[in-house]
């Protein structure tokens, strides 16, 4: 049975489709910005540069509920999903959640899409962070703006204390923050398809509450439980491995799209270091003889000055979890302070063990301590970048985009090798299926998160 029939059979299918000409020109509308203008306020939920599936679940959901709390007609909010456009295809378990979830991407706004540096000089952007509390070099502009912070990461922005509501908190998921204060300011509105976008969410970034991965804490495993409430008949693993498939889904890319996949940038001191998250194993790349070359032009045209690359690896059947880290820079000298910053990490360490793996100016490690997520790299390679001295002569040469070039910087894809065949076996031999979503229809007859978009775009138009 084609994929595609067996979706169709639960009354599910082509939910994804749903795609009226208000919309479309709803959306079109927000590019020119002219609709805006009938706002005094508009207040942008905005996630981190990543677009993870926490980033824009938490961004979706946050918005809906300061919608409900703002029931002025002059003040609009917008979630915002922190990347380009173009770039959504690859977040492949982000599409393919929000399909299942009836949530059409013509509804979505990115990056690209809104000019926020121009409503911040017009006094009239109000901007809440979820799932990160430090803006990107180009959106430091827009920090004056900031008015709420929800987030699970290490708190590195203090001196916003007196002017911000702050909810920061080191859970597993940001979602499980949007989900508390759901449960706490307004449950009634806390409806199947809202239940579910959290749900599968916290799932997918706790490992399924897997006590081995070391991700989940008690509150997690508490909001889990009480958004179950909500829904019928759903199986935890279920729901997990599908977002698992879609996420490790690597086919078709090329190896410039696999690290823009879910990529991080750290900025500051003249510095830019990229820090991807990839499925597989480091020793999957041997396969592919101009790795070297490919990550030397990534680094090029995008202007940064090191990598490091985190894979993790889960299994299944034995439900271990394996993470590993390597770093590439063509500066030896910045190459080797940070594999010198990451191996005196503390509290947590990292436990990095050497992995040699013959691959040119790639410096591998084993990562013990599995627990270290991206969240815990990305300030010691933040206090890198703000301790160290700009010795190099690459630093001081090179040019970090401004806001506006970096919205419309184009990729150049024609050099760069394939994904290697053997990294795409761990990740896309199974299909996207699920059968718990075979099973029940968990879609409910009224989208209030839909709803909520449809009629805010309805405004716009």
């Amino acid at each position: 049975m084609r994929e595609q029939d067996r979706w169709d059979r639960t009354g599910i299918g082509g939910l994804g489709t749903f795609c009226p000409d208000k919309v479309v020109r709803g959306r079109k509308s927000l590019t020119t910005m002219g609709c805006l203008n009938h706002f005094e306020e508009v207040h942008v939920v905005l996630g981190n540069e990543s677009c993870d599936l926490d980033s824009a679940v938490a961004s979706v959901v946050t918005a809906f509920l300061l919608h409900q709390k703002k029931s002025e007609l002059k003040c609009a909010v917008l979630p915002v999903l922190n990347i380009v456009r173009r770039d959504f295809r690859l977040r492949t378990e982000v599409t393919f959640f929000l399909q299942k979830t009836n949530i059409p991407f013509d509804l979505l706004i990115f990056k690209d899409e809104i000019d926020l540096e121009k409503l911040r000089k017009e006094k009239r952007l109000c901007l809440t962070l979820v799932d990160h509390n430090v803006l990107s070099a180009d959106q430091q502009c827009l920090e004056e703006a900031v008015v709420r912070v929800i987030d699970h990461h290490k708190l590195e922005c203090r001196d916003r204390r007196m002017r911000c509501d702050m909810t920061v908190e080191m859970v597993g998921s940001c979602c499980t923050l949007v989900a508390e204060k759901m449960f706490t300011t307004c449950p009634s509105v806390i409806d199947q398809q809202i239940a579910m976008l959290l749900y599968g969410t916290i799932l997918l970034d706790t490992v399924c509450l897997l006590k081995e991965a070391k991700r989940a804490t008690e509150k997690d495993i508490n909001i889990v439980i009480k958004l179950e409430t909500k829904l019928e008949k759903v199986t935890r693993i279920e729901v997990f491995e599908a977002l698992q498939k879609a996420k490790f889904d690597l086919s078709g890319l090329t190896f410039e799209e696999m690290l823009r996949k879910d990529l991080k940038v750290v900025e500051g001191n003249k510095f830019r270091i990229a820090i991807p998250s990839i499925p597989g194993f480091l020793e999957d790349l041997k396969a592919e003889p101009k790795l070297s070359i490919a990550m030397e032009e990534f680094i090029t045209q995008n202007n940064y000055h090191g990598l490091v690359i985190m894979t993790i690896h889960h299994n299944s059947e034995t439900r271990k979890v394996q993470r590993q880290i390597a770093v590439y820079s063509p500066d030896p000298v910045i190459k080797e302070q940070i594999v010198n910053t990451l191996k005196g990490a503390q509290d947590p360490g990292l436990e990095l063990e050497p992995l040699h793996l013959g691959i040119s100016d790639l410096m591998s490690f084993n990562q013990r301590n599995i627990a270290a997520s991206r969240k815990v790299v990305l300030p010691l390679v933040r206090s890198f970048i703000q301790e160290s001295p700009v010795s190099s002569h690459s630093a001081k040469g090179s040019k970090i985009p401004t806001s506006s070039s970096y919205f419309f910087h184009s990729f150049h894809t024609n050099a760069l090798t394939r994904v290697p065949t053997s990294f795409l076996k761990h990740n896309h031999k199974t299909k996207l299926s699920v059968s718990m979503f075979s099973r029940h229809k968990f879609i409910p007859k009224s989208n209030t998160t839909l709803t909520f978009l449809l009629k805010f775009l309805k405004i716009l138009k």
